[in-house]
């Protein structure tokens, strides 16, 4: 073959194969980004953007004195690049040994196993543990394992451990992996507290490094907001250890109690006991067994119950600010009565003939309540309770509140307008009768419960101011109940207990707990609600304390009435409130 037809027939099949080369290419290319181009446009965006949430600091709630009752401290999330760990399997067993007092329910095999999955899976950035020590951070670094890393991650902090914990509520885990607050304050204002995530924004390339010339952007997270409660921690802990000895001394199985300022609503103290540990409670809530939710609810909003005899000057001071009776009224109780064919009778069945309304309140009488509610009628009585707040939220701010029940009164009969007069039909929580037993110390008035006096944003303060709801009773009227209510322990059962040189208003309840359609006469709710009417203005308290079924006695003269007096001996120390009789 000469020469040249030689070179042109190789030349040719160059040409040719170039062709179809760039042919291929073309091909290749059209089918990339015409055809796939959804498919790939996803797959380079997944791989060369990374995106990563910046956590907000979870804001502060500190007590009256500013004390922070629940705080933030930084704890750490362990990541791995993957790309960069030499021998995950190692790398797997070396984690394993250091962390596995902190991972939860697995074995130790299990927990190693778990690690090596992270740590062989194809990405860029695997969280491998949260909620890392700062100590356990150094022993990791020790390893010198390079891939590993750490971002901070702030925990929830509770320094006073369960210090008003079923006031300050707890944070978790929620299904939509983010940590939120439950019941009280965390649940209440779990969306000021919590702020808002930021976010990074880097390009990395195939082998998930960083691309010192790409892509970055930052949205920085916003902390949340703080807040300043009404409570006062020294009061606060003096009335958990009290409750404390009062359920150990009663066999109870629960005691609370709450300290309110009749005047403005701010709650001095709100406690229960047994209590818990917010710091623990770090699992989901979904996870957490009926008892321990049980446990973690605060009884003194959360819990309704028929409260008996503590409900008869309400009843009674209805009466007098309708100018039906007066203190010195009388009437007879000379037996048991009957109403809508039921029977109803004295809660010792004892009956001492001609007596005063006034003594009505010391004797805590049923016959002489049932009397007093027939005159008021069951349209009135139902408007003064209502007016008194029950079976209304009291619009404190803490998640988990109970309005109570109080039935509609064209469901009434006359035995259920006699039994409500003294207490029973109705259920009402604690913190409704603080709020109700207020009116009878500030003039008349209803407030709203305040926990929560001030919202710190940054620099900016924002004060919630104390609210008076409606006028309940005239001045006058509140007056005259005060004074009958310390006659009432003057003279009443609980004179045993009373402490020397104060004035004391109040009254007791002892209401058998129903069971299956029936009152158990072993099971009661024992409560005493009362206040210092001659307390100085700025010292006043109106205070509620309840023992649930105790078994050294079902009496609340002799179990809610001595643990109130012994928590009165501590306040009138702490407010420096001076005697006002010899």
């Amino acid at each position: 073959m000469p020469k040249n037809n030689y070179h042109d027939s190789r030349l040719g099949v160059l040409q040719v194969g170039s062709y179809l080369l760039c042919l291929v290419v073309l091909v290749k290319l059209f089918y990339i980004q015409v055809i796939q181009n959804k498919k790939y446009s996803v797959l380079a965006s997944q791989q060369h953007w990374d995106s990563r949430i910046i956590l907000p600091k979870r804001g502060d709630i500190l007590s009256s004195d500013g004390f922070p009752l629940a705080t933030s401290k930084p704890s750490y999330i362990l990541f791995s690049e993957n790309q960069k760990i030499e021998d995950p399997v190692q790398a797997s067993s070396d984690l394993a040994t250091i962390l596995y007092e902190e991972s939860t329910d697995q074995t130790l095999e299990e927990f190693e196993q778990s690690l090596k999955e992270g740590l062989s899976k194809d990405l860029s950035w695997v969280p491998l543990q949260k909620k890392v020590s700062e100590d356990t951070k150094r022993e990791i670094e020790a390893l010198e394992i390079d891939g590993l890393g750490f971002e901070e991650e702030p925990v929830r902090f509770y320094p006073e451990g369960s210090l008003a914990s079923h006031v300050l509520g707890y944070v978790a885990g929620s299904e939509r992996n983010f940590e939120q607050g439950y019941f009280g304050i965390e649940g209440f204002f779990d969306g000021d507290l919590r702020g808002k995530p930021g976010r990074i924004l880097e390009e990395r390339g195939a082998t998930g490094d960083v691309i010192l010339a790409g892509g970055y952007k930052k949205v920085p997270s916003q902390d949340g907001r703080g807040l300043v409660l009404t409570l006062n921690r020294e009061v606060e802990y003096m009335a958990e250890l009290k409750l404390k000895e009062a359920v150990e001394k009663f066999e109870a199985k629960s005691a609370s109690v709450v300290i309110m300022n009749p005047e403005n609503g701010d709650i001095i103290a709100m406690a229960s006991y047994p209590t818990f540990d917010p710091s623990s409670s770090d699992s989901e809530i979904s996870e957490s067994t009926e008892s321990q939710k049980i446990q973690k609810k605060n009884v003194a909003i959360a819990e309704v119950y028929e409260p008996g005899s503590v409900l008869k000057p309400l009843t009674v001071s209805a009466a007098l600010d309708l100018n039906l009776v007066t203190p010195d009224s009388t009437f007879d109780d000379d037996g048991p009565k009957v109403y809508s064919g039921h029977r109803i009778d004295n809660w010792d069945g004892k009956h001492l003939g001609i007596q005063t309304i006034t003594q009505l309140l010391e004797k805590s009488n049923n016959i002489g309540a049932a009397y007093v509610g027939m005159k008021v009628g069951t349209e009135r009585l139902y408007d003064y309770f209502r007016k008194f707040g029950l079976s209304e939220l009291s619009g404190v701010a803490l998640e988990g509140e109970n309005t109570g029940s109080l039935r509609d009164p064209s469901e009434w009969r006359d035995i259920d307008l006699a039994t409500a007069a003294f207490g029973q039909g109705v259920s009402v929580s604690q913190l409704q009768l603080a709020t109700a037993f207020s009116v009878f110390d500030n003039g008349g008035f209803l407030v709203k419960p305040r926990i929560v006096s001030e919202i710190v944003d940054g620099t900016r303060s924002i004060e919630l101011p104390a609210v008076r709801k409606r006028q309940v009773l005239a001045t006058d009227t509140a007056k005259i109940i005060s004074l009958m209510l310390v006659s009432a322990v003057d003279k009443g059962e609980s004179k045993f207990f009373n402490i020397k040189g104060y004035s004391v208003a109040g009254k007791t309840g002892t209401a058998q707990i129903p069971v299956d359609g029936r009152y158990d006469p072993d099971k009661t709710n024992a409560t005493f609600a009362g206040f210092l009417p001659n307390a100085p203005l700025d010292k006043k308290f109106v205070m509620v304390v309840r023992v649930e079924e105790p078994e050294s006695s079902i009496y609340a003269a002799e179990t809610a009435v001595p643990l109130w007096m012994n928590i009165l001996r501590e306040l009138v120390v702490l407010y420096k409130i001076p005697p006002d009789r010899l």
